[in-house]
């Protein structure tokens, strides 16, 4: 569990350890449908703070945010992949072969 924004994920998550003096910066895991995190979403200062109600409410909101711009990333590339392919594939017609992209990146 990341504590900043008490949302439990799957055991084999990656964890936010504490710092050097014991105290995590305030954090907020970027969660899939599939409740995997896949990213934090972290505060960073000078010094220890922790955050009110209000401002974990605002950091999930951001993670969350950050997850749907991800995801409308990964269906965006993938709508451009198939028109390509759509092309290619009505262009070389009956000749018997056809495209294929691959992604050799993760979606980050």
């Amino acid at each position: 569990m990341i504590r900043a924004c008490n949302i439990h994920v799957h055991a084999h998550t990656p964890r936010i350890d504490a710092g050097r003096d014991g105290a995590s910066p305030p954090a907020c895991p970027v969660v899939t449908v599939a409740r995997e995190a896949i990213g934090t979403v972290c505060v960073l200062d000078d010094e220890p703070r922790k955050l009110d109600a209000r401002q974990r409410e605002g950091m999930q909101a951001l993670a969350r945010l950050t997850m749907t711009l991800l995801d409308t990333r990964l269906r965006e590339q993938e709508l451009e992949r198939a028109v390509v392919l759509a092309e290619a594939n009505a262009r070389t017609g009956a000749a018997g072969f056809a495209v294929t992209i691959v992604q050799a990146q993760q979606v980050a």
